[in-house]
């Protein structure tokens, strides 16, 4: 999404409309001496829910992941978005590839987000998340969810989502829910930190940032994840604007799970995030 590259797991943080640093402006005496600036903002937080229209973003990041029992996994994904109209934007993740321990192409993934303002200082974004299968014996995955955002005035942003997912596999097929949390604090025009984390009932998967099921549906196995992201965004001057926004995003995909061959603390299951956006925007 347009927010944050820590949202290339497109569904933790999307949206909000905060930032008195849209509504300022120069005085008329000192407009001919104030560079140009574009209407979409350098601060996060003041940027719109979604791309404008005819707006795009490229968005390129490496997951480096590890699972206990299994050897650590290196995924490069390549993806981005576009604004069809200043509400509706849409992407994916369109080519993920593993390049360790072997080198492979991944299942793509497609998605479809629309902004409606519910109030001064709410957004809610109804989102759609398609996973595409590329070998017979891949899952199907749908992820659809919708992602509430709250202005919390001087101090940033809190996003609240409800997310279904469903995976088919041939003749297995299950579903999971999952209810990311995250809140973000703009520290200057160009830091953004964010905390991330929330309940799901199955397994938090790390590429996607949404649960989705790796074994039948169960109110029983409750997983708590935790993530922070910091990001630094880089400029253009003429018109100011941003270029691209680079971050790091540290993931414990299961800090707890109360499933029962694994119940308590697993800090040995982690993932880490290096992320690029680039906009190309007026």
């Amino acid at each position: 999404m347009s927010r944050s590259p820590a949202a290339i797991a497109l569904l933790l943080s999307t949206l909000g409309l905060p930032g008195s640093a849209n509504g300022q402006s120069a005085h008329p005496d000192s407009q001919a001496s104030q560079p140009a600036t574009s209407a979409f903002p350098v601060r996060i937080l003041a940027r719109p829910p979604t791309l404008p229209r005819g707006d795009s973003r490229l968005d390129a990041f490496v997951l480096w992941a590890r699972v206990p029992g299994s050897r650590a996994t290196v995924t490069l994904v390549l993806g981005g978005g576009i604004g069809i109209s200043d509400r509706l934007e849409i992407g994916g993740q369109l080519v993920p590839a593993s390049i360790a321990p072997s080198i492979a192409f991944t299942n793509p993934s497609v998605y479809a987000t629309y902004a409606f303002p519910t109030g001064s200082t709410t957004v809610l974004a109804p989102i759609v998340q398609v996973v595409y299968p590329l070998e017979s014996d891949d899952p199907f995955l749908l992820d659809v969810g919708a992602i509430l955002t709250v202005n919390i005035g001087t101090w940033g942003e809190a996003t609240f989502a409800g997310i279904y997912s469903l995976d088919a596999r041939d003749d297995d097929t299950g579903n999971s829910l999952s209810f990311p949390i995250t809140l973000m604090r703009q520290a200057s025009e160009q830091f953004t930190f964010q905390l991330a984390s929330g309940v799901g009932l199955s397994r938090f998967d790390p590429r996607f940032d949404v649960s989705h099921r790796t074994r039948p549906f169960d109110f029983g196995e409750v997983t708590i994840p935790f993530a922070v992201a910091a990001t630094w965004t880089v400029t253009h001057s003429a018109p100011r604007r941003p270029l691209v926004d680079l971050a790091l995003e540290p993931q414990w995909p299961q800090l707890y799970t109360s499933e029962p061959e694994a119940r308590g603390t697993l800090t040995n299951d982690w993932a880490i995030q290096l992320l690029s956006s680039w906009y190309f925007v007026r």
